[in-house]
């Protein structure tokens, strides 16, 4: 007998590209920060080097980009949740970017206080780079496995190239592997939070206006 599978409740993960080039004003920029990277705190080890100014796209030289990264979490906010309330969008709240030298890496993390998180890619090795999405299921059982498919795997990966944006869920966990090309891979990171109108009227306790999280 065959039963029908069914794959109920898929986490989304989007991906766009920024259909241009970054501009010089925006890798001077970028380049400028990482040699301002002071070292970090002896008791910090999370692989690869990143700015503590978490407002990287209020600076000036960055705004094009943050209204592409705007652009593209509307399209979250359309295919995703589909919001009734017309003032209902995702607003930036932390951005900050990421140095991995050949042989570093970024530990697995999550992002908290955050609904909606991404990853702007500025320099990358198309051949060997990617970021790792992992379930954080944890199972009580170890059933060795002929083959991998959607429901006994705990991770997945997804191939990242040059100007390339991927939105995820906050809370989903990610890594990227060791750097093994030649290059420092340099991404621009940022999360966000809701703002406008949840809820509708007629439950007036669940009905909330959010200005977004700083």
């Amino acid at each position: 007998m065959k039963g029908e599978v069914f794959g109920i409740f898929p986490t989304p993960v989007l991906k766009f590209n920024l259909d241009r080039d970054f501009t010089k004003e925006e890798l001077d920029f970028v380049y400028l920060c990482e040699g301002n990277i002071p070292p970090p705190p002896y008791y910090v080890h999370l692989g690869n080097n990143a700015t503590s100014d978490k407002k990287i796209l209020e600076h000036p030289e960055m705004a094009n980009l943050k209204s592409a990264i705007d652009a593209c979490l509307s399209e979250w906010c359309k295919n995703v949740y589909n919001p009734i309330n017309g003032d209902f969008k995702l607003k930036i709240t932390q951005s900050w970017l990421n140095y991995t030298k050949p042989g570093e890496h970024h530990d697995r993390h999550y992002h908290p206080n955050s609904i909606v998180s991404g990853v702007l890619y500025i320099d990358t090795n198309p051949i060997q780079d990617q970021i790792i999405f992992n379930s954080g299921k944890m199972y009580d059982f170890y059933i060795p496995w002929k083959s991998l498919n959607q429901f006994n795997s705990m991770e997945a990966s997804i191939t990242i190239n040059k100007r390339e944006i991927i939105l995820f869920p906050s809370n989903l966990n990610h890594s990227v592997p060791k750097n093994i090309g030649t290059n420092t891979r340099i991404s621009l990171a940022f999360n966000s939070f809701f703002e406008g109108t949840l809820g509708v009227h007629h439950t007036e306790p669940n009905y909330t206006q959010f200005n977004g999280a700083s």
